[in-house]
């Protein structure tokens, strides 16, 4: 009698559910999909989240429900949008903070400054912010050098085969030596070794975290334990966390030897000519005292996570573009010869590749058309009333950066590859600032912003020195998907022709 009385009451709180997400709805005051009770669009997005094209599904909502929307993945609500306006009201508004979806990748990259927030947060930034000055950016340009030409004759290698070289995975492989090197002190010679068990634990993690983010209830860790992900994320964590833990302490052992070391300068040391993002952790305080290894490890494993994985995707569809429009190509090229850096044997320059104003019309181009963060998402912890918008405490908000860049209300004939919008006599009038959101903006900008550039202008530079680029298939398309990060499911086959 008590089992049928429960099942009689099963969909009177399914329709207590229903009604109560309903006025929530009304409450915000933005139209959306109004999904099955419980449910929410789990089974409407599940094809998309499967494909691992859910920035398609985002945008094909924004299509039928305009610039805002609201809709419910399983228990949680997120509210979407592509508004330059909500945008700056977010971004310059410290109460938001990382969403709640954050909180997956902790397990993975501790406690690190990507997920603190508030005074934490603050401090940690203004530890950080010196790694990334001009003077220390300057010093990791030839180790961006060094690693390009690693990657060029890897190429030649290869390059000979007609169905040309998948751009993709060598790029992820140079990128990984670069941020190991520039971020550890650790030369990991990936692009030697493509299989190493540290780039396969960091890959699987990538795949578990957006499965988790977007299937709705694997996002409850207690249903996300009973899984099989959950062993997978175990095992390579457990590799991760050994391999940076056995590096800092080596690191942490360099840098005592050398401060005993009193025949040798400072400027002498081996440091301080090839400097490591890890260094500055090693000796930072907070509050006067140092950072646990904890904290340091957190923070190495976020910049060896940002620091390849978005600027190889970056570098993969700028290459992919050049090889598409051999035009721009040209110019590109012409601007680089132009300004001597083609024959130049000295180490490149900050200033050098700053006088570089075409290359960085079409990197913001490729970036606008492929931005690797397809979607940022945050997080208030007290009700927020944007305009008509009212943004109920604790509820996911995204900017959704794919389906904002193609806006033809600021972009112009916006499926169009044109580096030429990005003339500087481009006004904000012409354009909200907040329309372009590559390395997102306001408080909690891309630290790393002008180190990912620094890198993607020097490894352009090489490259476009060496080779003509060619599609291998003139039809080829890339072929979307999300894996973390914006990149091609199909790569992207080139072909490289020795420049006489």
């Amino acid at each position: 009698m008590i089992f049928y009385a429960l099942l009689l009451l099963i969909p009177v709180f399914l329709y207590f559910l229903h009604q109560k997400r309903l006025e929530q709805d009304a409450a915000v005051g933005a139209p959306g999909p109004k999904g099955l009770p419980l449910f929410g669009c789990i089974f409407e997005s599940q094809s998309y989240l499967k494909s691992q094209t859910m920035f398609k599904y985002f945008d094909k909502l924004h299509k039928s429900y305009g610039d805002t929307y609201q809709l419910w993945m399983g228990p949680t609500k997120m509210i979407i949008s592509r508004d330059p306006k909500i945008t700056e009201a977010i971004v310059n508004n410290p109460k938001f903070g990382k969403s709640s979806e954050y909180d997956l990748v902790k397990p993975w990259l501790g406690d690190s400054m990507l997920i603190n927030e508030g005074e934490k947060w603050h401090k940690k930034r203004k530890m950080i912010t010196p790694a990334f000055h001009f003077q220390i950016l300057e010093r990791f340009i030839p180790i961006f050098e060094e690693q390009s030409e690693v990657f060029i004759e890897n190429l030649r290698d290869t390059m000979h085969k007609p169905e040309g070289i998948d751009i993709f995975r060598k790029l992820h492989l140079m990128t990984l030596d670069i941020i190991s090197e520039t971020s550890m002190g650790v030369q990991l010679k990936a692009q030697q070794d493509p299989h190493s068990p540290f780039i396969e634990a960091n890959e699987r993690m990538t795949k578990i975290i957006d499965k988790r983010v977007y299937s709705g209830y694997l996002a409850i860790e207690w249903l996300f334990r009973l899984s099989s992900l959950y062993k997978q994320q175990v095992e390579s964590l457990k590799f991760i966390n050994d391999y940076v833990d056995n590096v800092i302490v080596q690191r942490q052992q360099k840098l005592v030897e050398e401060n005993k070391n009193k025949a040798n300068s400072v400027e002498d040391s081996e440091t301080k000519k090839r400097p490591a993002l890890l260094d500055i952790l090693l000796q930072a305080k907070i509050d006067g005292e140092p950072l646990s290894n904890d904290d340091i490890q957190a923070e190495v494993k976020t910049f060896m996570l940002a620091g390849h994985e978005t600027t190889a995707n970056s570098l993969s569809f700028t290459t992919y573009l050049l090889a598409k429009y051999p035009e721009v190509q040209e110019k590109l090229w012409n601007e680089i010869k132009s300004n001597n850096l083609d024959v130049k044997s000295d180490p490149l320059t900050i200033r050098d590749l700053n006088s570089l104003s075409y290359m960085d019309n079409v990197i913001k181009e490729s970036l606008r058309i492929f931005p690797v963060a397809t979607i940022v998402m945050k997080r208030c912890n007290e009700d927020v009333r944007i305009g008509n918008l009212f943004i109920p405490a604790k509820t996911s908000i995204a900017t959704n950066i794919f389906s904002g860049h193609r806006m033809e209300k600021y972009f112009k004939d916006a499926e169009k590859f044109d580096p030429d919008r990005f003339n500087p006599e481009i006004t904000a009038q012409d354009r909200n600032p907040y329309a372009y959101q590559p390395f997102s903006s306001g408080l909690r900008n891309c630290v790393g912003q002008k180190f990912a550039l620094l890198e993607m202008k020097t490894v352009l530079v090489k490259l476009l020195t060496t080779f003509k680029l060619e599609l291998a298939d003139k039809d080829f398309e890339v072929d979307l998907i999300q894996m973390g990060t914006l990149r091609s499911k199909n790569g992207a086959p080139l072909l490289f022709k020795e420049r006489n």
